[in-house]
């Protein structure tokens, strides 16, 4: 497709190209496989309400004399407070990138147009990033880890770009990339991802206690839907589903994917006592940060959107016939 431009609106979070075409982001794709929790969490609340009114066990004073309601705010505030500090560190890393290349010089997105895939096929010569720049931007400091992560591939010779967009004008499916790494027709999906708890593959939670500290995490065994109810419904499924489906999206543009990594920056911070501390004691203060090499699911992910695509053509199709 000739001279396509993808625009993003935040405020909508709504993908539409030049030539007024919706676009389904990849978030919103994988979320049609989960039960939504908001489909059942006023049951649950009451649940918990009416534990509150004679709680046996410490765990559940946390719900004693709240109505239902009040447990939902909370609930809600909680996870207002966890988004506002994933965005604030993930504004932040990607502004890092796009100076210390020269990309917010070069690219101007004020009118919405995303910096694509193919945008990085037609003219590479943005991506190469100022190291020097790149430290004083903090990062080295604040987050060590990745910075070496991405100082190793830049010294290998690899492009890197933040904030691109990957898309497919037949399934009109897009999504944001945060880190691609890019090489002789070869990429790295990056990604960064930020909560209060590591990250777990099997489907559960993590009960709480009083204070709404995380405990003990608990399994439910809880499988995604459709052409994915093999997977764990897990938040490690998700991010791999997320990552995966970036790297399918991209490869069709005529690219190799090399890998996934996600970096996974926790709330709570390094101590004397960590076991990386033992070897790099500069980490203490910083945030915890997990790496995780994220397998390609690819045959998952092609599933995926293929059925998403043709769910949504019953659904419009329907619709006509209506």
């Amino acid at each position: 497709m000739g001279n396509l431009e993808i625009y993003f609106d935040p405020i909508q979070h709504k993908y539409t190209d030049n030539f007024s075409n919706a676009y389904t982001s990849v978030t919103t794709v994988i979320g049609s496989f989960k039960e939504k929790f908001s489909d059942k969490e006023v049951d649950i609340a009451k649940a918990c309400e009416k534990i509150g009114r004679n709680p046996k066990h410490p765990k559940y004073l946390k719900y004693k004399n709240k109505t239902y309601t009040m447990i939902l705010n909370e609930w809600k505030s909680e996870g207002d407070r966890a988004r506002d500090i994933g965005n604030t560190k993930h504004d932040y890393l990607e502004t890092s990138v796009k100076s210390a290349t020269g990309f917010s010089s070069c690219f101007k997105p004020e009118s919405g147009r995303l910096f694509t895939v193919k945008d990085i096929i037609n003219n590479n010569s943005l991506g190469l990033l100022n190291v020097n720049y790149f430290i004083e931007t903090g990062i080295s400091v604040k987050y060590p880890e990745i910075f070496n992560i991405i100082l190793g591939f830049v010294n290998g010779g690899w492009s890197i770009y933040a904030e691109i967009c990957t898309y497919n004008y037949d399934l009109l499916i897009s999504g944001l990339i945060d880190i691609l790494l890019f090489k002789d027709g070869m990429f790295v999906v990056l990604d960064w991802k930020t909560n209060k708890v590591r990250l777990r593959f099997e489907a559960g939670y993590y009960d709480k206690d009083v204070n709404g500290n995380p405990t003990e995490y608990i399994v439910t065994g809880e499988k995604l839907k459709g052409v994915l109810k093999h997977l764990d419904a897990s938040k490690g499924n998700e991010y791999t589903l997320q990552l995966s489906t970036y790297a399918t999206l991209t490869e069709r543009f005529g690219l190799q994917c090399m890998g996934l990594i996600l970096c996974h920056i926790r709330h709570d911070l390094y101590t004397k006592q960590h076991v990386k501390v033992l070897e790099n004691p500069e980490l203490v203060g910083l945030n915890a940060i997990d790496i995780h090499m994220i397998e390609y699911k690819k045959v998952d992910a092609d599933n995926m959107i293929n059925s998403f695509a043709v769910n949504k053509a019953k659904e419009q199709s329907s619709l006509l016939i209506r």
